[in-house]
């Protein structure tokens, strides 16, 4: 206890608070509101008479009160002089009050603005700061609690003046010193800052469970996180520093620094930095420095200026820091994947079987109390208590409960992006995340503000690099697989660009695609948005308008020549685009596009032009440059492909592919399509194109011969439901042709030439005996035992048939392609392979079905009495 005293007094300098301090119940004046549905000319003392911007709400304040703020997005600024600073910012602080996030940092977000100029700083109004405080002195004390605090950017590129320079997030004043607490920031996330040096926090400031996550430092020398701030607990820094070389700290040219129970990883700046200068020696305790590289220091070692350790890890074995004292217990040049805990207990915990799981010490918690408030001081980064006594574990979260050690490979997360399970964010932004063994899918969550437009997850990986898009469960996620064991995947999260609105019936005649205002036709609120813009489509039917795509012959009613996301904001329901007998439906110019089609009704287009096999004549529903495979690896070629997701296709028509020609289609029905009554072709559904997870039913062919649903094509957990019989393969419908191998699909009837992993039922005749070398038919199947009830629509499968619901996770493309099942789930797993067939929602039992013929309805679902059909 005497050493834990001694570095208490140690660690602060006289103007600081003293041990054991509370801060929250210090806020006990007026309360004022924020809503982004509110008026600035309100009043702001309750929900209902709201101000719009937080910076009139924070106008309103005197010391002690407290301003909490609803979610969504936070840019409005106004001009800011103090200390000759000339550029606005976001917020505009001068007393000591207590800002706070309704529900929590990521549902409200404070957003600055990066200078328009090349290095990202400029001193002519266009960097946007988020936070200035004004001085320490009418605002000491102030607590800023329950935000992401991002994109912020300074003026200047200089080192050292810190009015113009530093502290993009948050700066702390212009008159503060290095000895003086300005005010404290907790549970807040620092994405995207820019500044000369300290771009995310400077002057004076305490962070305390705290995530700074891709902030970037201007000047080469001095991409510091903290510039002269002291203080953290609690906290993660990850993918700081410069773009590509090491340069600066999170802790540099600071008078005695001090973080306790941090964890520093994949930055491109040291953890600390200190100069020759005894002055700016620093503390670390009970953290943990992780990634390739990761010094904790390149300052000097052993006099008079260097970073005291105690009970700290760090996988770099350069860069060593100095060990407070003999036998202190730090660890240098551990393995960097003990670090990471299974996904479902959350990222950056140490992996059970180590030596690292309470590791650390609560002596720690002792040097805390200096600088923490008492409220804060006993909860690790995620608000869970710290354990008691001498098992406390470094780092910045503490351990709870013991998982499996990972099975899988890394994600690398962007700072706008995290993991979600049980309905949760369970990793952090900018985290690393290695995946439980039984998770085979994760689920990826944006962490933008709901009302940020959102085109989607970018991936990248060794295997890839293409555009994973939301879904309609509500939480704008997606599925993704994660990689092997020893790969790793980066996925980031894009906002949109801009966004147009589209409404069908609109009549006001002057539309300019705001939704007040929206256009009429989807074509035209295409070429209105930027590239990676966002249309969003109101419902009804679009049956007017397009245009002839560069190089086409026939026009498309809805023509994209740029990377562009459509989506209808009520879903195929409600939404149509129908072509004609001479126009295509949709039309994306080049394969290379990332576009993005989703929730629409694709019916009724037409591709025949003349007697040629050309563009014009594929894809009735939707058309752009067929998809190729690599023979050595089943991979497509061109992953960068225009993505066709919750959408029905109906009765199109086309010489090849009647529905959809080239792209990527997920959780789609294709129904009623078919190549046309005198064109020799193939493809009553799809050419050149990847099917993932859709169901394929009752579509038409005007001859017999080689004639199938899918050509050239890659399906994958697809359901084939045509009705057709057959008894030769000469004259009998094939689902697939003989070009297209299936992998995890399941069949109810047709000829098939070969398919890898896949289930068969008997109505349909196995043919060739040669099957596919990358995979075996999994079973055949009477019909009424492989699905619930066909006729009733219930194509799920049924229990009890044994390998039906065993696929094969090892043939090409399954990690790849699985993007959940046709209702949006993610794909179940059994024996560690995936279910076969669009439905992964498997039946659990046996069911009976109910008849009435008296009182029936046949648009009843047919599992009680009551709703007998």
């Amino acid at each position: 206890m005497k050493k834990a005293i001694v570095l208490c007094i140690l660690g602060m300098a006289a103007a600081a608070p003293v041990c054991g301090f509370t801060l929250v119940g210090q806020f006990t004046g007026t309360t004022n509101y924020v809503s982004k549905s509110g008026s600035d000319a309100n009043d702001g003392k309750s929900w209902a008479t709201a101000k719009k911007t937080i910076q009139a709400a924070v106008d309103l304040c005197a010391d002690g009160d407290t301003v909490i703020v609803d979610d969504g997005e936070y840019s409005d600024t106004t001009p800011w002089t103090a200390s000759g600073y000339s550029n606005p910012a976001v917020v505009q602080i001068s007393k000591r009050i207590h800002l706070v996030s309704r529900n929590g940092k990521h549902k409200t977000h404070i957003v600055g603005q990066w200078a328009d100029t090349a290095n990202g700083i400029a001193n002519d109004g266009t960097a946007h700061r988020c936070i200035y405080v004004n001085g320490p002195n009418s605002a000491k004390g102030f607590l800023v609690e329950g935000f992401t605090i991002r994109d912020g950017a300074t003026a200047g590129a200089a080192e050292g003046n810190n009015a113009v320079d530093s502290g993009g997030g948050i700066c702390g004043g212009a008159s503060s010193t290095v000895d003086t607490t300005t005010g404290y920031v907790v549970d807040c996330d620092f994405v995207n800052c820019r500044a000369g040096c300290g771009p995310a926090l400077s002057r004076g400031i305490v962070a305390i469970r705290c995530a700074f996550v891709g902030n970037r430092g201007v000047n080469t020398s001095t991409s510091h996180v903290f510039y002269r701030t002291r203080f953290a607990y609690n906290c993660l820094f990850a993918g700081n520093g410069l773009e590509s070389t090491r340069g600066g700290s999170c802790f540099s040219y600071v008078q005695k620094a001090t973080a306790v129970n941090c964890t520093f990883v994949g930055n491109t700046c040291y953890g600390f930095k200190p100069n020759n200068a005894a002055s700016c020696t620093g503390w670390a305790y009970n953290c943990a420095f992780l990634g390739d590289g990761e010094a904790a220091t390149s300052g000097t070692t052993g006099g008079s200026a260097y970073v005291h350790t105690t009970n700290c890890v760090q996988t770099a074995t350069v860069g060593r820091m100095a060990q407070e004292g003999a036998g202190a217990g730090c660890a240098v040049g551990v393995p960097e994947l003990q670090f990471f805990y299974a996904l479902d207990a959350g990222a950056w915990r140490f992996v059970p079987g180590g030596d690292l799981l309470d590791a650390g010490t609560d002596d720690a918690r002792a040097i805390a109390a200096a600088f923490v408030p008492e409220e804060y001081l006993d909860a690790d980064f995620l608000g869970n208590p710290r354990k008691a006594g001498a098992h406390v574990d470094i780092g910045a979260i503490e351990v709870q409960g013991e998982p499996s050690a990972p099975g899988s490979g890394c994600i690398r997360m962007g700072a706008d992006v995290a993991v979600g399970a049980d309905g949760g964010l369970v990793s952090l932004p900018g985290g690393l995340v290695a995946v439980e063994a039984n998770m085979k899918q994760a689920r990826l969550v944006p962490t933008l503000p709901e009302d940020t437009p959102f085109f989607g997850f970018k991936v990248t990986g060794d295997w890839t690099e293409h555009y994973r898009y939301p879904d309609r469960n509500g939480d704008r996620g997606a599925w993704l697989t994660p990689p092997a064991p020893g790969e790793t995947v980066s996925v980031r999260a894009q906002a949109a660009a801009g966004e147009a609105w589209v409404q069908a019936d609109y009549t006001g005649g002057d539309s300019d695609g705001t939704e007040a205002r929206p256009y009429t036709d989807i074509t035209e609120a295409v070429a209105a948005v930027p590239e990676y813009g966002l249309v969003r489509v109101k419902p009804g039917v679009y049956a007017t308008g397009g245009a002839v795509p560069e190089g086409h012959k026939i026009p498309a009613r809805v023509a994209i020549d740029k990377s562009v996301a459509v989506r209808a904001e009520g879903g195929a329901g409600d939404t149509s685009i129908l072509g004609d007998a001479g126009t295509r439906c949709v039309s994306v110019r080049r394969m290379a596009l990332d576009c993005h089609i989703q929730g629409f009704t694709i019916a009724g287009g037409t591709a025949a032009y003349g007697n040629s096999n050309d563009a014009d004549n594929c894809g009735g529903g939707f058309y752009t440059t067929a998809q190729a495979w690599s023979d050595a690896t089943g991979l497509p070629l061109h992953t960068h492909c225009s993505h066709v997701t919750d959408c029905v296709f109906s009765s199109n028509v086309a010489r090849r592919a009647g529905a959809m020609w080239g792209g990527w289609a997920q959780r789609c029905v294709f129904t009623g399509n078919r190549i046309g009554d005198s064109l020799l072709g193939r493809g009553a559904v799809a050419g050149g194109a990847i099917i993932s997870a859709c169901l394929v039913t009752n579509n038409l062919q005007a001859q017999t011969g080689s004639i199938c649903s899918l050509y050239h094509c890659a399906p994958h957990n697809v359901t084939f439901a045509e009705s057709n019989k057959c008894a030769n393969a000469s004259t009998d419908y094939r689902p697939v042709d003989m070009n297209t191998p299936a992998f995890n699909c399941a069949f109810l009837g047709g000829y098939l030439d070969k398919a890898s992993a896949s289930v068969l039922s008997p109505a349909g005749n196995v043919g060739d005996t040669t099957l596919d070398a990358r995979g075996t038919w999994l079973a055949r199947y009477e019909r009424d035992d492989l699905f619930v009830d066909p006729a009733a629509g219930d194509l799920r499968l049924k229990p009890g048939t044994g390998s039906a619901f065993d696929g094969d996770g090892t043939v090409a493309n399954a990690a790849l392609f699985a993007v959940g099942d046709f209702e949006g789930n993610a794909l179940q797993y059994v024996n560690g392979n995936p279910v076969p067939g669009a439905y992964s929602d498997v039946d659990t039992a046996p069911r009976d079905w109910y008849v009435d013929a008296n009182g029936g309805n046949d648009d009843a679902d047919g599992t009680t009495a009551a709703t007998a059909k």
